[in-house]
């Protein structure tokens, strides 16, 4: 593994809109503990509290202070105020990542990435300066045209998932760029400035939760005994 320090950046400014719940998504609570809690946990054997930064919506603050009143451990990440898309709120957060560091890119309402696709996200960001999770499209996909709709082979297409992990200098470099409505992850940003993206295998049961019914696949998958998810 790298010699070289590891950030995170949460991107937590969310609302939520497709749960149908005033509650952002991210402080939700699965089996008992908030989603952002969840994903905060899955990074503590690989990243100091104290090289965290949460990126939240300003309209939030009253959220997360709940969250470091009943868990202490978190109130020394620090906390960022967000932009108006998810782009501007990761360049605000990269404003305190230092250089020469690994810094992962994490969605809050992703609380089931596993200790195996961390690890490999860093390792392969170690070698080549950049890493994305990507698992394999398991149904057939078609792409609409109109009214109508043709088949694609699904053979070469992948599912993106987080954290994904970029040399410091580098991702800081491509976020000074003009914002573009197809940066849709920071991948897409990277790439964009000209940075080759690495890949490596993520896995299946890191979904972002989005509606209610992600919410209850999780509770099951994070109530099950399995260590991959990285369980307390």
């Amino acid at each position: 593994m790298s010699t070289k320090d590891k950030y995170l950046i949460i991107a937590a400014g969310g609302c939520g809109s497709r749960m149908d719940n005033e509650t952002p998504k991210q402080y939700l609570e699965i089996n008992g503990k908030p989603i952002i809690v969840w994903t905060l946990g899955i990074f503590k054997p690989f990243v100091e509290t104290k090289n965290i930064v949460v990126v939240i919506s300003k309209e939030h603050q009253a959220y997360w202070n709940e969250i470091i009143k009943y868990y202490p451990e978190f109130s020394h990440c620090k906390i960022v105020f967000g932009g108006s898309t998810r782009f501007h709120s990761i360049k605000a957060g990269l404003k305190f990542i230092p250089d020469n560091v690994l810094v992962a890119i994490h969605d809050a309402a992703r609380p089931m990435a596993s200790s195996n696709t961390i690890k490999s996200c860093f390792a392969t960001a170690t070698r080549i300066e950049s890493a994305i999770p990507l698992i394999n499209l398991s149904e057939s996909v078609r792409e609409k045209t109109g009214v109508a709709s043709k088949s694609i082979n699904r053979k070469n297409l992948r599912l993106v998932q987080t954290p994904q992990v970029f040399n410091s200098e580098l991702i800081k470099e491509a976020y000074q760029q003009d914002y573009n409505e197809l940066f849709t992850d920071d991948a897409s940003v990277a790439e964009k400035h000209g940075q080759i993206i690495g890949i490596t295998e993520g896995n299946i049961e890191n979904i972002k939760i989005t509606n209610p019914n992600d919410l209850k696949l999780a509770s099951i998958i994070l109530s099950s005994s399995s260590p991959s998810i990285g369980m307390e």
